[in-house]
């Protein structure tokens, strides 16, 4: 469900509740090629019995659902929930000033400690760069955390833009 509905604004959290290790959990995600958030040692406010158990929100925050992934009104209720939303790139498309292309197509960026995300940049605001991931969730990161290269392909992009603008006026 997280790949067919990602693009349509779907956003999976995985809870893990049973203390599992880094490892474990690794392990399991990886076996089923999972490609959303797991956050570890989750509890309360919420009381839930048995697992799997899955909580569907709308966009105000509102539970809506409450039950098994495998319940026919799981799929539907997260269906219904999608239909009304309007996502920034959707916006964007109706807004014909507006450029909905990346400033850099999505691509894989290394941190200065060598951990990698695959993400689009969207935006770059004096040091802070915006990546689209791939499940479309927008995060700010410092420019400077960047690999030395990954911030000189970002730095370059930027004045290839300027550049492209002042052209166009």
């Amino acid at each position: 469900m997280d790949k067919k509905l990602r693009e349509k604004g779907l956003v999976i959290i995985g809870a893990e509740c049973q203390r599992s290790s880094n490892d474990k959990i690794k392990q399991v995600t990886d076996n089923a090629k999972v490609e959303f958030t797991i956050t570890k040692g989750v509890s309360g406010p919420m009381k839930v019995r048995g697992i799997p158990v899955a909580l569907v929100f709308d966009t105000k925050g509102k539970l809506i659902y409450k039950g098994h992934s495998s319940d026919n009104n799981f799929e539907r209720t997260v269906k219904k929930a999608l239909k009304d939303v309007v996502l920034e790139d959707e916006k964007a498309s109706k807004t014909p000033e507006k450029s909905n292309q990346p400033l850099i197509a999505q691509r894989a960026w290394t941190n200065s400690e060598g951990k990698s995300i695959t993400a689009s940049v969207t935006q770059v605001n004096g040091k802070e760069v915006t990546f689209k991931l791939r499940n479309l969730k927008v995060v700010k990161y410092q420019l400077s955390k960047l690999s030395e290269a990954d911030q000189t392909l970002i730095k370059q992009a930027v004045e290839d833009a300027a550049k492209e603008t002042a052209e166009a006026e």
